[in-house]
């Protein structure tokens, strides 16, 4: 735990950065729960796992079809990111 003093210093650097750059102070405030989930890391964390059990029980063909669908997944992830438009 912080003392009251760090407390207080912490809040004021706080308060500064949201002052000098209110976008990245929106994109990091807000406690983690609402922050998004690392999807595109998930993803590849699965990929990495997965990869070399298809390819092994499956061949080239499966492989390649393991990378095509973790290409799909990443760009859908993207997509939904964007901002809508109008």
């Amino acid at each position: 735990m912080l003392s009251d003093q760090d407390r207080h210093a912490l809040q004021d650097i706080e308060r500064g950065l949201a002052g000098d750059d209110p976008g990245f102070a929106s994109r990091m405030g807000g406690p983690p729960a609402e922050r998004p989930l690392p999807t595109i890391l998930l993803l590849s964390m699965l990929l990495y796992v997965t990869l070399p059990m298809v390819a092994f029980l499956f061949g080239r063909t499966g492989a390649v079809l393991t990378l095509l669908l973790f290409a799909l997944a990443v760009l859908i992830v993207l997509v939904r990111r964007l901002p809508a438009a109008g």
